[in-house]
């Protein structure tokens, strides 16, 4: 059996790559933007133009949605069994 501390340290990896990804999935959306992608491409440089930003949110959305699911199951796999144990 996998220690408890295992999963601990692995939820905590899974919500801080959580929170990465939706930060690049913020700033990625604003790059594609009609609006502001003028704006992400001068301050990054010219490094995250409007295409570049398009698949790079496309891409971080479906990552993130895999990610919250891999760091909620665990929470609610406690509470599940917790409830069938009362």
């Amino acid at each position: 059996m996998v220690s408890k501390n295992f999963w601990t340290k692995t939820q905590h990896l899974l919500g801080w790559l959580t929170l990465i990804v939706l930060a690049v999935s913020i700033v990625s959306g604003f790059g594609w933007d009609i609006r502001t992608s003028n704006l992400v491409s001068n301050l990054t440089g010219g490094l995250l133009n409007r295409a570049l930003a398009s698949d790079l949110h496309t891409v971080s959305v479906a990552v993130l949605i895999v990610l919250l699911l891999l760091h909620i199951a665990p929470s609610v796999e406690k509470l599940f069994i917790k409830k069938k144990q009362d």
